[in-house]
């Protein structure tokens, strides 16, 4: 599907900081960090959180390799523009063993190319019937794709779209174009009457057959509050745009959901999701490898089950972190802000924080 930009636009970026620091403070941890585990965290700072799980969240540990994922609401939205009969779903999502990000990782495969049915353009993980106001989507992503000149490849990828219908204005989008080597790219937003409002360049396609963690930050905006879109790879701001607050909503949510093909070409490409996590606010608990969240170089995001501005429960996900690993935790609010020092923790260790003994705000690793 061709974009809807019919004119020269001049891009822009806005910068902002990387991360904000706010009055969060972490100040003991109850629980052992161990995958699945309940950990409690305590604190002061944390702000509110309502609901406090995510929107939702997929390891996609649950499926058999080859079986479709599942299909259904309050879940997934699964669907691809190729249906042939007698296996309408034949080239819908999929799980996958192959490529896992550590040993024993489940994920998400999206293939895309040519069939004796048709061209696979559309292989497509969304949610649906939303009230979208903010939308945080993160995300381990692995891709392989036919890339070997400027004439293959795909002409154009749609990694992230928050739209009105299947397919309809006013969309927000994060676009690649493969066949540019590496692939240019840029991101986007259309407001109510179909005319782009933002476009910034320079958001290019993922390097291919490496895990990354991608990240994306949408606010709509509202009466008094600007449209804003943040888009993170591996904890580095990748572009970003901000203008003024256009009226629209949007109820749609899509991931990787467009694959074209250049000319014809035949080109293909296998698109990986380790985990997927969507939810209406920045507030999350991360896991990283560095004291402070701007300079981890890995992280892992915790799933919250209960939340409040002095406590938070969470359901442990340790990813690719291995048992004994130094790490740090982190409280984001709902502004992108987080504890200026990360609380530390070794993965796979008990914690507690009694009143006695021992200073106060430090946990004692049984």
């Amino acid at each position: 599907m061709k974009s809807r930009i019919a004119c020269l636009i001049v891009a822009f970026t806005v910068i902002y900081p990387v991360w904000g620091y706010a009055q969060i403070t972490v100040s003991g941890l109850n629980g052992e960090m161990s995958q699945d585990a309940t950990v409690t965290i305590q604190g002061s700072g944390f702000g509110a959180k309502v609901p406090a799980a995510p929107l939702k969240y997929d390891s996609f540990q649950q499926g058999q390799a080859g079986q479709t994922i599942e299909q259904g609401s309050p879940g997934w939205n699964i669907w691809s523009n190729v249906q042939p009969s007698g296996n309408s779903q034949a080239y819908y999502p999929k799980y996958s063993a192959v490529n896992s990000r550590f040993q024993g990782d489940m994920a998400a495969r999206q293939w895309f190319g040519p069939t004796a049915e048709g061209y696979v353009s559309n292989c497509t993980i969304g949610l649906t019937n939303l009230e979208i106001g903010k939308l945080y989507v993160s995300g381990w992503i692995y891709n392989e794709r036919s890339l070997s000149g400027p004439e293959t490849g795909a002409r154009n990828v749609k990694i992230w779209q928050n739209c009105v219908g299947t397919w309809g204005a006013p969309t927000t989008r994060y676009d690649c174009y493969p066949m540019n080597h590496e692939g240019s790219g840029h991101i986007y937003t259309e407001a109510c009457g179909s005319d782009v409002q933002s476009n910034v360049w320079g958001a290019g396609m993922p390097a291919t057959e490496t895990w990354h963690r991608l990240e994306i930050y949408h606010d709509r905006g509202a009466a008094g509050r600007e449209e804003l879109m943040t888009v993170f790879q591996n904890n580095q701001l990748v572009r970003s745009f901000s203008n003024a607050y256009s009226g629209c909503e949007q109820d749609r949510l899509y991931l990787m959901s467009y694959h074209d093909q250049y000319n014809g070409n035949g080109a293909e490409m296998e698109w990986y999701w380790g985990e997927i996590y969507v939810d209406i606010t920045q507030a999350r608990v991360e896991i990283g490898n560095a004291e402070t969240l701007g300079d981890c170089t890995h992280k892992e995001i915790q799933i919250p089950e209960t939340w409040n501005d002095q406590n938070i429960t969470i359901r442990v996900n340790k990813g690719s972190f291995q048992p004994g690993d130094n790490l740090f935790l982190f409280v984001v609010d709902e502004n992108g802000n987080a504890n200026e020092s990360g609380f530390p923790l070794v993965m796979g260790g008990e914690f507690t924080t009694p009143d006695t003994p021992g200073e106060p705000g430090q946990p004692i690793r049984q």
